[in-house]
Formats: C-alpha cells, structure tokens, sequence
C-alpha cells in the first residue's frame, strides 16, 4: 500500500472509464458551523449556551474533586493540575472535598447515558465544572480547559456538551521501516491526547524486520528497534492519556525483515525460487512461526485489538505462478476453491488465534476479496485504504460491500489520511479540512488536486464505520523526525476535527488560527 501506484490507477481511470475530476471539484456538503462566540477549542466543542459573566483563572487554582469521587478521579485531577502549570502561569494544586472557590476547576463523575463513555459537561461561571460519567470523559473535559487556558484566562460563561461521533480517533506510525526514538512517541501520545485523539497504531513490522525486541526470534528483529521496556514505558503514558495502542505484525505478506532469516518458511514459485517477503501460508511450520510472533508480544500489548496486516501479499495475475496455494485450498476445501482462499484461511486462523488470547483482529482491506470458498471471518474489522492497487485484489471491496458482509470499517482512505508515503505528497490537509468527511472513502484512485475520481461513501449515521487515523509510512520522502511531528501536525488536528464531527470553525484559515492559539500539548517540549 505504500508504493507508487499513481501512474498505474490514473491509466485505470482512463482505460476503465471511471469517473474523474480534473482539478479541484466543488466539495460536498459542507460540516455545520461552530456558532459565533462559542469558546474555540480543536475539536470544536459539539454544544455551546452561552450565560452572563465569565470564568477567570486564579493564580493559584485549585482542582477539586469530591470525597466520592477522589479514588476514580484522583490522578485525572493530578495530571490536569500538572499541566495547567505547564500551560499557565498559574499554581494549581489538588483538594479533595474542600468547598470550591472562584477560579477554581471542580471535577465530578455523573453518570449521564446520554454522554456515552467519552463524553463530558461544562459549566463555566465563577467555577470552571467538569462533569462526566467515566474518566475518559473528565480528562477531555480536562483538556479542553487546557487548550481554552492557553488563549487566556478568561472565558465567558457558559454551558457546552460535548461528545464524539466516531470511537476510533487516531494516528498510525510505521515503525517496521524505520525506527523512531521513544521520545518521538511521547510526543505524539501528548499531542493526539490534547486533541482527544485515542488509538494509536504502531505498525511493527516490514521490510526492516520486527521493530520491537524479541527473545524468542531475535533473528528478526530490525538492527534499530524499541526494546520490550521502551513499548512498556510507550503503553503506560498512553493509557495514563486514555489512548489505546494497537500493534500490527504484517502477515502472511510485507514479511522481508522477518523471514530474512526463514528462507526455509517462505513461499515458493513453480520453479522453487522463495519469496522474500511472503510465508508460506501452506506451510504448518510457516504458521506455527506466525503464532509465535504474536504470542510472544501479546503480553506487551493489552489493548483489546490486534492488526493482522494482511494487505499486498500478491498481485492477482501472479496466483497461478504459485499452485502450491491453490493445491492447498483445493485439498482443503474442494475443487473449486482458488490460491486467495488459502491466504483467507491464513487471516482466518490467525484472527481465530487472537480471539482465543482475548484479542479482536483488523486488518487491511485490499486482500479482503478474491476468494471463492474462503470468505473472511465477519467479526474482523476492516480498515479501507483503497479502491485500486496492482499489488493485490486489483479492485478491492468497498466499505459498503464490506459493511454489507458484516465487517465493522474504518476510514483510512489514502486521501487525506497517508502522510509521507512514497509516491504522495503531504495531503492537501485545506482541501480536505472543507470537503472530506468520514464516511467519504478516497482511494489510490484520488489524487489531490490532479486527478479526482469519487469517493465510495457510506451512510454518514453507519454505526459499523468505526472512524479514521491519519497514517504515518515510512517509505516516503526523507525526512527528520522533528519534520515528520511538525508536519504531521495539522493532519492529527483535521483528523481530529473530523472524527469528533461537531460544528467545525468556518473556514481552513480560522481553524488554523485556533490551532496557532492553542499550540502544542503540555509536556511536549519536556519530550
């Protein structure tokens, strides 16, 4: 998914018919926008009453949370207290059951159905309330306070509601090609967290070799890699943000760093020559591998979801140069199944494997057709990242198609959301602040302002659309990681916006204003 597929996808356009803009099209409904005078926050707050007076910020502040409530919200109240002093000149502390003064922060748990389980109220008058039926919901009630206190510590009284559409809001690192510090980490938890991002997705493995430390097949691993106590460090800081990790370990194909070692454990051609970067799925060994790799992580990673990967293990037309696989399907499921039906039986037990150790599987969605007997397991979330590739099903599924089949779907579409793959430049993130919506899946067939072919869209209220991530690959331009945060930045806050779906602020150039008054997460500098 991370080659160059531009030239080919704009020869399908014109040999296929499909339908193209040429330039930059009139973008399709526009979000609703933010109403004048509601307090400017990224993402933009869903709900805003505004109320006579204002709230201002004392110069010793406290976070007050209540007898009840200091066992569930005690370390939420530390954390926002913290990094009110890094944003503020401000000395805040923590009291527990003390009466709140003005230009105090109450925190308070209410258990509101209507808030779901990230969902938060404010009242801000001579006190600045907090209230949420989960932590999750205090901490981004939190951090809206936050962004708001960077503007000034005056805020005009009143009463917002706030919540997200989407439950998966986040960012992918490729760390399977090249390795990024933990510092790199860090930063990106602290940022995604101040604007309520809550998945990150480490894709661990590629053409370097695992990027993560292992004992079990140390053979593996990439020369440059994060140790198992860098990934725990990495996992603690996200939870105490209220962020997910999610790992990948890329299988059955994008393989090459790990069977390095394995030639014996690779697909063979018709004429016996491996396959570097593809197992052999035919293979019982090759398969017990697989399960060991992600039994020996497992403990690593206690996020309830699992990537399989499973994208690009290879072109249609290169099937039958390969009959062990058909052989193989055929053997098992009759004689009318094909070479991709032992790839799906692959995902299959894999996926089968994780749920076993209490993990859900994803994978990526241009393998996900071409099977005759084999149809992939309906409990595996797909994420959809294009309509067109030559490296694998030629034409893809769609997220309707998939929905249909019973998947869950998340938006990964390669326009807007890959950033600095080969091929790509840095998304257009104006253009697809005023026109991409989450339930508009662009594929390799759109490409910026050159050649735009027509999203496949789902229903804006499908429940089964579980959201979007912006994609950080590593095999694109040459850059340093301080250009990889910086750049990306905006993109994590278009994301952002987008994914949360409320009111957005009226125009590209405001939004960037608020972004440039709210800046950079507390404790980033510290990273």
């Amino acid at each position: 998914m991370r080659k160059n597929l531009i030239a080919v996808a704009a020869s399908v356009i014109v040999t296929v018919g499909l339908p193209v803009t040429l330039g930059t099209p009139p973008g399709s409904a526009a979000a609703p926008e933010a109403p004048a005078g509601t307090p400017a926050t990224i993402p933009a707050l869903q709900e805003w009453t505004p109320a006579t007076g204002a709230f201002t910020l004392r110069a010793d502040p406290r976070v007050v949370v209540a007898h009840e409530d200091a066992d569930a919200l005690g370390a939420e109240a530390h954390l926002l207290a913290t990094d009110l002093a890094r944003m503020t000149t401000t000395t805040p502390s923590v009291a527990t059951g003390a009466v709140p003064r003005p230009g105090d922060v109450v925190l308070s748990l209410d258990p509101d159905p209507t808030l779901g389980t990230e969902g938060y109220r404010l009242d801000v008058g001579d006190t600045f309330a907090i209230t949420a039926p989960t932590t999750t919901g205090a901490f981004y009630g939190g951090r809206s306070l936050i962004q708001l206190m960077r503007q000034g510590t005056t805020v005009p009284a009143g009463a917002a509601t706030d919540q997200p559409r989407y439950p998966d809001r986040g960012l992918m690192v490729d760390a399977g090609r090249r390795y990024f510090p933990p510092s790199f980490y860090h930063r990106q938890i602290r940022q995604m967290a101040y604007l309520k991002l809550n998945l990150l997705h480490l894709h661990l493995s590629d053409d370097a070799g695992l990027g993560v430390e292992s004992t079990r097949h140390p053979e593996s691993v990439a020369p440059q890699h994060l140790t198992k106590d860098e990934i725990r460090d990495i996992v603690e800081l996200a939870q105490q943000h209220h962020i997910r990790v999610m790992p990948e370990i890329d299988m059955p194909g994008h393989m090459t760093g790990i069977l390095r070692s394995h030639p014996e454990l690779q697909l063979r051609n018709a004429f016996g020559q491996p396959q570097a970067s593809r197992l052999d799925v035919t293979s019982p060994s090759a398969r017990a591998f697989a399960r060991d790799l992600i039994d020996e992580l497992l403990p690593l990673f206690p996020d309830a979801e699992w990537h399989i990967g499973a994208d690009e293990y290879m072109p249609a037309y290169e099937y039958p140069l390969h009959p062990a696989l058909a052989t193989y399907a055929r053997k098992k499921f009759g004689l009318f199944s094909n070479g991709k039906d032992a790839v799906h039986d692959f995902v299959n037990e894999m996926a089968a494997h994780l749920r076993a150790n209490g993990r859900a599987p994803r994978i990526w969605n241009d393998d996900a057709g071409g099977g005759f007997a084999v149809r992939l397991d309906p409990r595996i979330v797909v994420e959809w990242w294009t309509d067109f590739t030559p490296l694998s099903g030629l034409i893809p599924p769609s997220p309707q198609r998939l929905l249909d089949r019973g998947h869950r779907v998340l938006n990964n579409g390669w326009w807007p959301t890959y950033y600095a793959a080969r091929g790509l430049p840095a998304p257009d993130f104006n253009q697809a602040y005023d026109k991409w919506r989450v339930h508009d899946f662009y594929g390799t067939l759109y490409y910026n302002s050159t050649i735009q072919a027509p999203p496949q869209s789902v229903r804006p209220d499908e429940p089964d659309n579980l959201g979007s991530k912006l994609a950080i690959w590593s095999d694109g331009p040459v850059m340093t990681d301080q250009q990889i945060l910086d750049g990306s930045l905006i993109g994590l806050r278009v994301v952002a916006q987008k994914t949360w779906k409320s009111p957005s602020p009226a125009g590209y150039d405001r939004f960037v204003a608020i972004a440039t008054a709210i800046g950079d997460a507390p404790g980033t500098a510290e990273d």
